[in-house]
């Protein structure tokens, strides 16, 4: 599979299958998980991050940040957090049936009548957000790692999918892939964040031994250490 990295909304871009606006990308559907993620909140309650929230409800997205784990990392060039009715804001314009979306210019958009689920939205955006530098360099192992699992993961269905935490949306293609995987890590059961860790350690080293002459010279060793705090978390590209 030739590794496309979708930075336009279009057909399909929108919340299951609703159609797409320019410059747009989809967001994620109603379901709830539990998460123990923990983060530092100074950042975004003295910091930087603060001029990121939405003032109206900086309270309950600082309270969605704690829950998900959500780290400065990980919001670096986001233009804002944003929060709006669906029905009149111009920014929702074409977008009504999302129930959240991240524009290309760099903010992300949620409903204000579904603050319930949030914690699962905010992730699943952020995960949009974080693609393009995940794969700036397309053949690191986090990218190789993600693509490769993808690819596999296009092969299963129903159960096998919903016990690495992902539903059936995630293989629309290789972006909302990402966004449902960051989704998981940050919102998703314990026994979700490991069998999807080992299924991306799994995927990446079956395509190291099915391309034992990889350009990068990869060994299956390298696999090891492709886990979802790698990939999302980004240490390695700060």
């Amino acid at each position: 599979m030739e590794l496309v990295i979708r930075l336009k909304g279009g057909k399909g871009s929108g919340n299951w299958g609703h159609r797409g606006r320019l410059g747009k990308v989809g967001g994620s559907n109603p379901g709830r998980m539990t998460s123990t993620s923990k983060v530092n909140l100074d950042y975004f309650a003295h910091g930087p991050g603060k001029d990121l929230l939405d003032p109206e409800y900086y309270n309950e997205l600082v309270d969605v940040i704690h829950k998900t784990g959500i780290t400065s990392a990980m919001v670096k060039g986001l233009k804002g957090i944003h929060v709006g009715d669906a029905e009149s804001d111009p920014e929702w314009s074409g977008m009504e049936g999302s129930a959240a979306f991240y524009d290309n210019d760099g903010g992300i958009y949620l409903r204000d009548d579904n603050t319930y689920c949030w914690d699962m939205y905010l992730s699943h955006e952020i995960g949009h957000h974080l693609e393009s530098r995940i794969f700036e360099f397309g053949t690191s192992p986090p990218a190789q790692g993600m693509l490769s699992a993808f690819n596999e993961a296009s092969k299963l269905k129903g159960k096998e999918l919903w016990e690495l935490g992902l539903r059936e949306y995630s293989l629309t293609s290789l972006n909302e892939f990402v966004a449902e995987s960051m989704m998981v890590y940050s919102t998703g059961h314990d026994s979700d964040k490991k069998n999807l860790d080992k299924f991306i350690q799994d995927s990446f080293r079956k395509w190291i031994v099915d391309n034992p002459k990889n350009l990068i010279g990869y060994t299956p060793e390298v696999a090891d250490d492709v886990t979802l705090d790698w990939i999302f978390n980004l240490a390695d590209y700060e």
